[in-house]
């Protein structure tokens, strides 16, 4: 349970970071829905005059971020239960000699 703790540590960062960034996209995208002269105030137009597309780009691409990020989170997590098992495998084989 010692080995690797600055990559067990980043599965907590990586999972608040993806969380984050999935409810930080559902909200800009809400707002940018509900108002969207935030965002033509800072040079992207808008399609149809709406803020709709806007809202639903945002809140598409914030998720697809969100995902990965979370599936990094998971994948070391999976190779650190990979190495420990692989660990008691050997340890089992060698022992049983």
């Amino acid at each position: 349970m010692g080995k690797y703790k600055m990559l067990r540590t980043s599965i907590y960062v990586l999972r608040g970071l993806g969380w984050l960034i999935f409810i930080g996209g559902l909200a800009v995208g809400f707002l940018a829905w509900l108002n969207p002269e935030i965002i033509v105030s800072y040079g992207v137009p808008l399609f149809g005059g709406s803020g709709i597309s806007a809202g639903l780009a945002i809140v598409f691409v914030s998720t697809i971020e969100a995902v990965l990020i979370l599936a990094l989170a998971e994948l070391i997590r999976l190779f650190i239960s990979m190495d420990e098992g692989l660990q008691k495998l050997k340890d089992f084989f060698i022992s049983g000699k």
